[in-house]
């Protein structure tokens, strides 16, 4: 056969199983040899591994390269292929520190660059890197507010979620109302109640047990419950108790509250208690 760039990057896939040591020193053996072809390529956008961050990720650690700086600057002067920008955007906001993701905020921010669905992609690898990393973007975050209200749900709760992810406490209040507002969308008031629960602390269990009153609607109580078994496995288990003391209203379903308390370590026994 003849190697080539794509070689490699159809070669990286293999990632995806089961991966043992024969197939990594292969893999890794497969990423150096080939280096003169891939690299370049990876560099200039054209190669992109399929937008895989631990493909890249591998491929870069096995020439010893560094995958984000390589393509920082191509992204930033517009000298990335059209087709291929968007999962080099994902792999800066996948890998890159605070002052490369801000980049990728902009990007995400713009309405022109970038179709709604094509944003919400960039927002949940900004969203995911900042769980798992612990990383997000320098300088303004608050402007992702400015897609709160944004005409389509799916992209405003994108937003409200990563706010969360970000620990925006400036943003508080605002993340509160969503989340106390009947009239909302599901999507955002569910996307708001998470968003407190990653906030943390005893303001965020104060303000979700308000939400899990009686008063308040059905859909509202419960998403407020599985915020709080992120936080107080014991109050939203006493709060689930109450709630399920009573059958649901006809088309609302606890399934979701389920779910989130088998997410949890100890949360089915908790819930049985």
């Amino acid at each position: 056969h003849v190697p080539s760039a794509q070689a490699v990057q159809v070669g990286m896939r293999a990632l995806d199983h089961n991966l043992d040591p024969f197939l990594e020193f292969a893999l890794t053996k497969l990423a150096i040899l080939h280096k003169a072809r891939w690299q370049p390529e990876f560099q200039a956008g054209r190669l992109t591994f399929d937008g895989n961050a631990r493909h890249t990720a591998f491929a870069l650690k096995a020439i010893k390269g560094d995958a984000v700086t390589t393509l920082v600057g191509p992204a930033a002067k517009d000298k990335v292929p059209k087709e291929n920008l968007l999962e080099v955007l994902q792999l800066i906001a996948s890998l890159g520190n605070a002052d490369q993701q801000s980049l990728v905020l902009s990007q995400a921010l713009d309405d022109a660059r970038f179709s709604v669905v094509d944003r919400i992609r960039l927002i949940e690898a900004l969203t995911q890197a900042a769980r798992e990393r612990k990383v997000s973007p320098s300088g303004e975050t608050n402007r992702i507010t400015r897609l709160f209200c944004h005409d389509n749900a799916n992209l405003g709760g994108a937003a409200i979620r990563v706010a969360g992810a970000w620990k925006l406490e400036s943003q508080r209040d605002q993340l509160y109302e969503w989340a106390a507002n009947a009239k909302a969308d599901a999507l955002r008031r569910q996307a708001a109640i998470h968003a407190l629960a990653e906030l943390g602390g005893a303001r965020s269990i104060a303000q979700l047990e308000v939400l899990t009153d009686a008063k308040q609607p059905y859909a509202i109580r419960q998403h407020a419950i599985a915020g709080l078994t992120m936080l107080d496995l014991a109050k939203a288990s006493r709060h689930a108790c109450i709630l399920f003391s009573k059958a649901p209203p006809p088309g609302d379903d606890p399934s979701d509250l389920f779910a989130a308390f088998l997410a949890r370590k100890d949360g089915a026994q908790s819930l049985a208690r």
